[in-house]
């Protein structure tokens, strides 16, 4: 993947308060378009571990509402 995107992305990840789930949410959204940006097409599997990351950094009582956003961004996409 595009080394400047992959900088972009950790400084992006850098700044997220991890306890805030709603600014998780909208770093993965901001990603996605960065990487249009970058000229970067990340695969599903890319995205998933993208979001598998930012699920790691949020306190466990925070990461069944996390789960519960995405499942739903997830089914309005479908």
């Amino acid at each position: 993947m595009n080394s400047e995107f992959m900088e972009h992305v950790a400084d992006k990840l850098s700044q997220v308060n991890s306890s805030d789930v709603t600014q998780l949410l909208t770093t993965i959204m901001a990603l996605s378009q960065d990487a249009e940006k970058f000229n970067v097409a990340m695969t599903k599997e890319q995205q998933n571990d993208l979001i598998a990351q930012l699920r790691d950094t949020l306190p466990a009582n925070k990461r069944p509402q996390f789960d519960m956003l995405i499942e739903m961004l997830c089914n309005q996409t479908l």
